[in-house]
């Protein structure tokens, strides 16, 4: 126990079970943990030398030899993590390093949609439980791609239970079962509340069944047309009259029964005795309600019971379901849509111009008016004669190091101002750039720009300006926008 709760300490989020994408499958997912690594800010780290300096730079994470995926930076986290990694043949990730801000939110949409592509088995957790609030997640995914995307296991709560009674027993089974309705998504009202589902799993930690007077009415006739609870009420009452009639197989039949299919419980049901009524039931019921009113009968657990047979999986699922009812009216996909700005606690898309369309983006009044004056700084500059384009470079990446602990610099960006390091486009562009540093070094001239920037600026800028730095860069690698903005 004191392992589980080491493990739960350092790693609150993490996959139960395992990730088993279908290979007809694999291409799509593949595509969509690259694009939202990138869309989400994800990079890897690189060192590249620029004017005999070595430097830090970012580029998009990307597959190796081996198919491999490595990253460890989030240009909106801004700190350098241990390489964690994807695996495009096995759809696993592995993070021993994600922590639980910008970085750690992403893997955790990576772990939302290996859930979602799963054959089988496999649970995005969170504290022991299924998350239980995995709507959030669902939502960015479908701002970030445009589509829906489903968790069909989660509809299936006997088998979730199933997986942690039996195949994942170090998780708190009890615990699983007290969350199950906070478990289940319900966005897009794409979640049908199933009574067969659900309430065949809130009797299992119950050691008692009461009897309803209504349920002592019953007759055989009355099985089709009762809730659940009363059907688990009749199978009580019937286990307990064979045993006290000496009928002590009863415990064998209803083994056997849970294992069989529609059609031959449908045969069993023909009986006229009341072997004939719990197969009857069982056409209506999933099988952990017989398994837990015989265990109740006999004074044993659920557990106890159910394991003792030795069946392989969670037996039959072939029964007579009544028509499910929405949990969430039916709405509009756009009223379930969570920007992912706003999951990371921003309140505009400042820090986003790399993804700028014109439209798209959601830009501050600030922003919006340093792009007008980045356009007309970069339209009225000369570049002077002497300009060294890859020291102003280097001296820029060193600054934004040491004084400003800004984001790194996409690796794209600075192998194109090598690349045309002549052209006077970029040399502006740097010019634009060191401005927007010096910005606030001006206000002091009685100091050099670098004092003014390492004693004063540094500790006084607001957040706007520390924004403007690495939004300029950003918007250096949109090569549509940059070239609607400064012509190149």
């Amino acid at each position: 126990m004191a392992d589980k709760a080491d493990r739960m300490r350092e790693d609150m989020y993490y996959i139960a079970g395992k990730v088993n994408v279908p290979e007809e499958k694999r291409e799509e997912f593949n595509r969509y943990v690259l694009e939202l690594l990138y869309k989400c800010g994800i990079r890897r780290l690189v060192k590249r030398k620029v004017n005999g300096r070595s430097f830090n730079l970012v580029e998009p994470p990307k597959p190796d030899k081996n198919g491999i995926v490595k990253f460890n930076y989030s240009i909106f986290e801004q700190k350098e993590r241990k390489i964690n990694t994807y695996n495009m043949n096995t759809c696993e990730l592995v993070t021993p390093d994600r922590g639980y801000n910008e970085f750690g939110v992403v893997m955790n949409l990576i772990m939302v949609l290996q859930e979602c592509y799963s054959d089988g088995s496999c649970y995005f957790m969170s504290e022991g439980i299924p998350c239980d609030y995995v709507d959030g997640y669902l939502e960015i995914l479908h701002y970030l791609f445009g589509v829906v995307f489903d968790m069909p296991h989660r509809r299936r709560e006997w088998e979730i239970v199933h997986f942690f009674g039996t195949v994942c027993p170090d998780e708190d089974v009890d615990k699983i079962i007290d969350n199950m309705f906070a478990s289940v998504p319900y966005m897009n009202g794409m979640y049908k509340y199933d009574s067969a589902e659900v309430m065949s799993t809130l009797y299992l930690q119950d050691d008692k069944i009461h009897i309803r007077e209504a349920t002592y009415a019953m007759e055989r006739s009355d099985i089709n047309e009762n809730s659940i609870g009363h059907l688990h009420e009749l199978l009580y009452m019937k286990i307990t009259d064979l045993l006290k009639n000496g009928q002590d197989k009863v415990g064998d039949y209803i083994g056997r029964l849970i294992t069989m299919d529609k059609k031959h419980r449908e045969e069993l049901a023909k009986r006229e005795d009341e072997f004939g009524i719990i197969a009857e039931i069982s056409l209506y019921v999933l099988p952990p309600v017989l398994v837990h009113a015989y265990g109740v009968a006999i004074g044993k657990s659920f557990w106890n019971v159910w394991n003792a047979y030795g069946i392989d999986g969670p037996g039959y699922r072939d029964i007579i379901r009544k028509t499910g009812v929405n949990i969430r009216d039916e709405s509009k996909a756009e009223d379930y849509m969570l920007p992912y700005y706003k999951a990371i606690r921003r309140e505009n898309q400042d820090e986003f111009l790399e993804f700028w369309d014109g439209d798209n983006l959601l830009l501050s009044e600030d922003m919006e008016a340093t792009i007008e004056d980045w356009q007309e700084s970069f339209r009225e500059l000369q570049v002077p004669g002497n300009y060294d384009t890859e020291k102003e470079l280097a001296d820029i990446l060193t600054e934004l190091d040491e004084f400003w602990n800004r984001r790194y610099v996409d690796l794209e960006f600075v192998k194109e101002v090598k690349k045309y390091k002549k052209d006077d486009n970029y040399k502006k562009a740097l010019m634009v750039l060191k401005s927007t540093m010096d910005e606030y070094a001006t206000w002091f001239p009685e100091l050099t720009r670098t004092q003014a920037n390492r004693w004063v600026a540094k500790g006084g800028m607001d957040v706007i300006g520390y924004v403007k730095m690495q939004a300029f860069t950003s918007l250096m690698i949109n090569h549509k926008q940059r070239k609607n903005i400064f012509g190149f």
